[in-house]
C-alpha cells in the first residue's frame, strides 16, 4: 500500500508495504493494522473539519498511480513569474506538435518536452534559464537538485494564462492540489484590478523516477549538415503559401558551394522545393554558412550536464563535402515553424540525408528551442 499526505502546499509520500493479513497473522490487526487505520481515518475527518485549506491533511492511496514512486519525499514548488511573454512563447511554440507536455522544474534551467507518443514522431525541447523567467524559485523533492518533472494535460490552458498575465504586476505559480484533490499548478494573479485577485489550475501529472529516465531527445547521427539560416520570416512567409496549394510534400536541399582555388568551401546553397501538379515553388539561399557538430550536447542545455541531443555549431573543417536531402509534409513543417514566436536570435537547420530535419532556434535570455521532425518515405 502506498500512501500520500498533503499539507497546504506540501506533499509527503511514502511507501507502507503490507504483506500480511489479519487472516493469515491473527496478531497483524489489533496491534498494527488497527492503529494505522485509526491514524488514516483521522487525518481524513481532519481534512473535512478544519476551517483552512492550508491546515488540511489530505489522504491519498496508491501514490504509485500518480507517478510519485514509493520512496519517502516531499515536493514543493513555488516561484514568481517574471517573464510572461517568453513562457507564454514556448508553450505556444511547444503546443503547436501536441497540447501535452512535460515541463522540468530545475533551480538553473526549465525544461520543455513533448512526446513521439502523440505526434507522430514529431517532437519539441526547449530550454530558459530560470532566472531569466522566475525569481524567487524555490523547488524541493527527492530527485537531484530538487528537480521537479510534471506533464501539462493541456498546454493551451497555460498558453492562455500566461498571455492573459501579461499585463499583470505580480504573477506567482506553485505546485498545489485543484478542487478535486489532483495536482495542478495555480498560476495568481494580483493587481489585475483593485482589490481583485485571480487564480487558475492548471491540471498536470507527476513524473515517476522510472518515467523521468526514460526521457531523451532524438539523437542525431553523424552524418548530419547544420547551415545557419539568415532570418526564419522567409522561410514562413513560402511555407504558408505552398499550403495555400495542392502541394503535399517539400524537399530541403542543400550542397557545398564550390570555390574557383580549390580551398574547403565554407558556405552552401540551400534549397527548399515544393510540386504539385499544377506548379512548382522554389526558395534558395545562395550562400548561408555551413557549420559543424561540436559534441553531443546543446550548450545551453548543457548547464546541468543532462544529454539531449543538441548541437552547438562551430565552423566547418572542410574535411568533406556536405549534401542533404530531406522531404517532409507541408501541413507538418507549417506547425513545426511555431517555434518562431520566441523571436529568435538566430536559427541553425540541421539536416540528416533522407531521415529528419532539425530546426534549432537561439533567443535571448538563453531561451533556445529545438524541434525534431522525422522525413517523409519517398
Amino acid at each position: 500500500m502506498h500512501c500520500l499526505f498533503v499539507w497546504g502546499d506540501f506533499v509527503v509520500g511514502f511507501s507502507a508495504t503490507l504483506t500480511c493479513t489479519p487472516a493469515s497473522h491473527p496478531f497483524f490487526f489489533p496491534f498494527l493494522g488497527f492503529p494505522v487505520f485509526c491514524l488514516l481515518f483521522f487525518l481524513w475527518w481532519c481534512s473535512f473539519i478544519l476551517p483552512s485549506p492550508s491546515f488540511r491533511w489530505h489522504v491519498l492511496f496508491d501514490a504509485s498511480v500518480c507517478g510519485l514512486g514509493s520512496c519517502r519525499w516531499v515536493m514543493k514548488f513555488k516561484a514568481t513569474v517574471r517573464d510572461q511573454r517568453t513562457l507564454a512563447s514556448v508553450c505556444q511554440a511547444c503546443r503547436g506538435i501536441q497540447r501535452r507536455c512535460v515541463i522540468k522544474l530545475h533551480p538553473t534551467r526549465i525544461r520543455f518536452f513533448t512526446s513521439t507518443q502523440f505526434a507522430d514522431g514529431m517532437q519539441v525541447w526547449a530550454g530558459c534559464r530560470t532566472q531569466a523567467i522566475f525569481s524567487d524559485f524555490q523547488s524541493q523533492s527527492q530527485l537531484q537538485e530538487n528537480a521537479i518533472f510534471c506533464e501539462v494535460v493541456d498546454l493551451s490552458q497555460l498558453f492562455h494564462i500566461m498571455r492573459q498575465a501579461e499585463r499583470c504586476p505580480n504573477v506567482t505559480i506553485k505546485l498545489t492540489k485543484n478542487a478535486a484533490r489532483r495536482p495542478a499548478l495555480r498560476v495568481s494573479m494580483q493587481g489585475v484590478r483593485p482589490h481583485l485577485d485571480i487564480s487558475h489550475d492548471v491540471p498536470v501529472r507527476v513524473l515517476s523516477e522510472l518515467e523521468v529516465r526514460s526521457i531523451s531527445a532524438p539523437p542525431l547521427e553523424s552524418e548530419v549538415v547544420q547551415i545557419v539560416l539568415p532570418c526564419l520570416t522567409e522561410l514562413s512567409k513560402f511555407v504558408d503559401k505552398v499550403r495555400s496549394t495542392s502541394c503535399e510534400r517539400m524537399t530541403f536541399t542543400v550542397r557545398d558551394n564550390e570555390r574557383v582555388d580549390g580551398a574547403a568551401a565554407t558556405s552552401c546553397t540551400l534549397v527548399v522545393l515544393a510540386e504539385c501538379f499544377l506548379a512548382s515553388f522554389a526558395l534558395t539561399y545562395s550562400s548561408v554558412q555551413r557549420c559543424e557538430r561540436e559534441g553531443d550536447n546543446d550548450a545551453d542545455f548543457d548547464e546541468e550536464g543532462d544529454s539531449n541531443g543538441g548541437d552547438t555549431p562551430k565552423r566547418p573543417d572542410g574535411t568533406a563535402m556536405a549534401y542533404a536531402s530531406v522531404s517532409v509534409e507541408v501541413r507538418r513543417f507549417a506547425r513545426f515553424l511555431a517555434i518562431k514566436e520566441v523571436t529568435p536570435l538566430q536559427a541553425v537547420l540541421h539536416l540528416v540525408d533522407g531521415r529528419a530535419v532539425v530546426l534549432s532556434v537561439f533567443a535571448s535570455g538563453g531561451t533556445t528551442l529545438v524541434g525534431y521532425m522525422p522525413a517523409v518515405a519517398q
